[in-house]
């Protein structure tokens, strides 16, 4: 069987050895998790809506993504606890968490361009950070 694979912002969770992913499994994308030995294949998602650009929390304990509406969600590692980062409405992509993980960098739409923009992990405080009037993309947060 054939499977559609890409690695969108695959990371390794501290202390869990895994690598999180989206794959196009059955029409729609999916995130996954594997071991890096290639064992231990595990659904996180099964929804008719694509899930995708998954970026594991430092901690190792959530996973950050984006659905198929370009809304923010967090979950635990293991597919359960999904909620959504309550953001105004908008268009969101590229998320990434903060080496502390209490921020979140991503790029939004909300001011008419893809600007960069920071939250805090519970989606309140959210304040732009360009206004270049250019598009950003794949923010990266480092220490």
């Amino acid at each position: 069987m054939a499977l559609g694979l890409a690695l969108f912002l695959a990371g390794e969770a501290a202390g869990q050895g895994r690598i999180y992913f989206s794959m196009n499994h059955s029409g729609n994308w999916d995130l996954w998790s594997i071991k890096p030995d290639g064992t231990d294949l595990k659904p996180l998602t099964c929804t008719p809506e694509d899930e995708h650009s998954p970026a594991v929390s430092p901690d190792g304990k959530e996973v950050l993504f984006v659905d198929g509406r370009r809304n923010l969600w967090i979950m635990n590692v293991d597919g359960t606890g999904r909620r959504e980062v309550p953001l105004p409405k908008g268009i969101y992509a590229h998320p990434g968490w903060s080496p502390d993980g209490q921020e979140i960098a991503f790029v939004s739409t909300r001011s008419g361009s893809k600007e960069l923009w920071v939250t805090s992990a519970m989606g309140d405080l959210s304040r732009e950070l360009t206004r270049l009037g250019r598009p950003c993309k794949d923010p990266f947060w480092a220490k």
